[in-house]
């Protein structure tokens, strides 16, 4: 299901209560975030999500070597360049002072 198919399960379950402030009431959520996310201006919350009978998934899909300009067909993940600036290897003394011996 796509979040904007949950927000129509979110409008449809306002609608059938009564209205944002009943559902809200109903399931311990302000009316101000259930109203934010009919507008569209925030996502649906983890706990929005469970007060409709839903859970979040998150979804990792492999690439195709197409998805990623210049890759080849051989191309592994720890050839990409995935560090954050200015942040070395997980392990590395980058940017701290070496401690005296």
């Amino acid at each position: 299901m796509t979040e904007d198919q949950l927000i129509d399960v979110l409008r449809r379950q306002v609608a059938d209560a009564g209205g944002q402030h009943y559902w809200a009431w109903d399931h311990g959520i302000q009316q101000s975030m259930v109203s934010a996310i009919l507008q569209g201006r925030r996502a649906v919350s983890l706990r929005v999500a469970l007060a409709l009978g839903y859970r979040r998934l998150v979804v990792y899909e492999p690439l195709e070597s197409a998805d990623i300009p210049g890759a080849c067909p051989s191309m592994s993940v720890s050839s990409l360049n995935l560090e954050p600036a200015g942040v070395g290897p997980v392990g590395s003394s980058f940017g701290q002072e070496e401690s005296p011996p």
